[in-house]
Formats: structure tokens, sequence, C-alpha cells
């Protein structure tokens, strides 16, 4: 009677852990670069190189990938900040989805997600960072290429 006992006990428990693993991955796949950029930041790459070319700027570039926690902090905590909004506002700021864009993460070499990338106006590569940033890193990061 009592091994009876722990085999239900030990089946609820998996269908426990099971659910709370269907949850977390939901939750994972689901938050991170599923809404709109921040303010002032787009998620179209071709159209924030041509305002570039035409405007004579430099581009900000963010690839992420959904279901990146770091990627998702980024876009939720970090880039919305003042001092964020401040350091890119003489560039072009924008979002890209490295799935969506197989070809501009492969002309970047992007390995992992989140990476930023500062362009010319023409596209060539002028600095790279990857990984998560406090404010204080991705502002120094930006402001390192001068404009």
């Amino acid at each position: 009677m009592e091994t009876t006992r722990t085999g239900m006990n030990g089946s609820k428990l998996q269908w426990t852990a099971a659910a709370l693993v269907g949850l977390f991955l939901f939750v994972f796949l689901s938050s991170p670069g599923s809404g709109s950029p921040p303010a002032g930041w787009g998620d179209d790459p071709q159209r924030a190189l041509a305002e570039a070319a035409s405007t004579g700027r430099r581009v900000v570039m963010g690839f992420y990938l959904p279901g990146c926690p770091p990627c998702a902090a980024m876009e939720h905590e970090i880039l919305p900040s003042k001092s964020v909004r401040d350091a890119v506002e003489g560039f072009v700021p924008v979002l890209v989805n490295a799935m969506k864009h197989p070809e501009l993460a492969e002309r970047y070499q992007i390995e992992s997600t989140p990476t930023y990338l500062i362009t010319d106006a023409s596209g060539t590569l002028l600095a790279r960072h990857t990984g998560y940033q406090s404010v204080d890193e991705f502002v120094a990061f930006v402001q390192g290429v001068a404009r």
C-alpha cells in the first residue's frame, strides 16, 4: 500500500514539474522581442540604413532573438532609459530580429544575442558589443564611436 501512495505522489510530482516547465517555456518564448521596440527604436533595418544614408547619421543596430532573456532585459529595461535615449539621439537606432533577417545576421556574423553594432550610413561596421550591458555600459559603447 505504501508503494502505491508513493507512486501516486511521484506521478503528481511529474505532472506538476511538467506543468511548470510548460509554463516556463511559454513565458520564455513569448515575452522578449514580441512587442514593438522601445520609443525611438525602429524594427526595419533596411529603412534604418536608408534613413542613415539620407541623413548622414550612423546606425545603432541591436540584434535579438525571441525567447532570449538578456535581449528582453535590454529591450525593456536598458534601451528605454533616458540616458540611452539621449546617447542614441544622433543615430538611427533599430532592433533586428535575427530570425527574420538571417541575411543581415550572416553579413555581420551574429553568433549570439543580444549583439549591438554601430555602422556608418553605408552599413560598414564600426563597433560591436555582444551580451547584456548596463545603462552606463551601453551609453559608453555608443559614445565611444564618434558621430
